[in-house]
């Protein structure tokens, strides 16, 4: 998982500590466009050493959705296997607006408190070295 300089993982988990701790205990991505949620998942693992089995999906589909279709779409394009899906949340569709090409919503979940933490460091360091006032 040691990819970024010691240095500023170091100072980032150390400013992470001075401050309040996330309430949950995974990284996680909420989205239903399909190229943000790749970009993501091929960013992270980029950026770590990952085991893969603390992946963890879920998603948010309409009664309109073939559940088992959107799960392989999701699946492929993730590259997360089917195994790793949660039961899906399953709702009506309000009036309103309709995306043909739309696969539900879904949560992609790393259940890694320390890398959280990590990654949260990372961010307010990021953050306050780019702020603008």
């Amino acid at each position: 998982m040691k990819r970024y300089p010691d240095k500023l993982v170091k100072k980032a988990i150390a400013l992470r500590k001075k401050n309040r701790y996330p309430s949950s205990t995974a990284v996680t991505m909420v989205n239903s466009d399909p190229d943000l949620m790749r970009t993501f998942i091929h960013l992270f693992r980029r950026s770590f050493v990952l085991n893969e089995a603390k992946f963890q999906v879920h998603l948010q589909i309409h009664t309109t959705h073939d559940y088992k279709q959107v799960r392989d779409y999701w699946s492929k394009l993730l590259h997360i296997p089917e195994c790793r899906f949660m039961k899906p949340t399953v709702t009506k569709p309000k009036g309103g607006k309709h995306r043909k090409e739309y696969f539900g919503t879904c949560t992609v979940k790393y259940h890694d408190y320390r890398l959280l933490l990590k990654l949260m460091g990372i961010y307010e360091v990021l953050a306050k070295k780019f702020s603008v006032e």
